[in-house]
């Protein structure tokens, strides 16, 4: 971080946004391919060893939204359902990206068989103590939209257009919200501006 932690979580943010072309996008699902990885879990394993090498520590747990839709009865039912899953990984630089994806990718699988856990609960068994200047388990997190986007919805007479507003709060240390398009990855960094600087997060883009 570019300054020390506040004693208490400062929730004040900004985002810096950026694309990923459609070309690099292409050769990104390719090598999750090769490994029998997701497009998910190729950037987590990406992102994970850019944590690495940004912190220096090796056990890197990043948090994950998951639809939470498995089970039968809920599957088609209007609501918010999310829950949020926490991936751990041990990076070892001795080991290939390709293998590190690999652990990824079974920690991820993991995560899937434990999502209808509530987080709440898993907090309540792991951190007995509360730490109040950072958000628990984990303080920066993954989202990967690839559902198609809709832009536009029309409501009879009335026409819904999605609009983006700028966020100037923030959950977590760093939040990357990555959507998949026809024209590759666009990526939002959301990020504590009472931690980090925007040149810091423009270089880590």
């Amino acid at each position: 971080t570019d300054r020390i932690r506040p004693v208490t979580q400062d929730m004040s943010g900004s985002s810096y946004t950026f694309n990923i072309d459609s070309t690099t996008t292409a050769r990104l699902k390719a090598l999750g391919q090769q490994e029998g990885a997701t497009l998910f879990m190729t950037l987590l394993a990406a992102y994970k060893v850019l944590l690495y090498r940004y912190s220096g520590e090796s056990d890197i747990t990043v948090g994950s939204p998951i639809a939470n839709r498995g089970t039968v009865g809920i599957s088609g039912l209007i609501g918010f359902f999310v829950n949020t899953i926490a991936l751990r990984s041990s990076v070892d630089e001795n080991h290939s990206f390709e293998e590190f994806l690999r652990s990824v990718k079974q920690t991820t699988l993991s995560g899937y068989s434990y999502q209808e856990v509530p987080f709440e609960k898993v907090v309540d068994q792991v951190e007995s103590i509360r730490d109040q200047s950072k958000s628990p388990i984990f303080q920066t997190m993954l989202t990967l939209q690839n559902n198609e986007a809709v832009n536009d919805v029309q409501l009879g007479a009335s026409k819904i257009t999605l609009v983006g507003l700028e966020s100037n709060t923030s959950k977590f240390d760093i939040s990357l919200e990555i959507g998949e398009s026809k024209d590759g990855l666009s990526v939002r960094i959301e990020y504590s501006t009472a931690l980090f600087n925007k040149e810091t997060i423009v270089r880590l883009g």
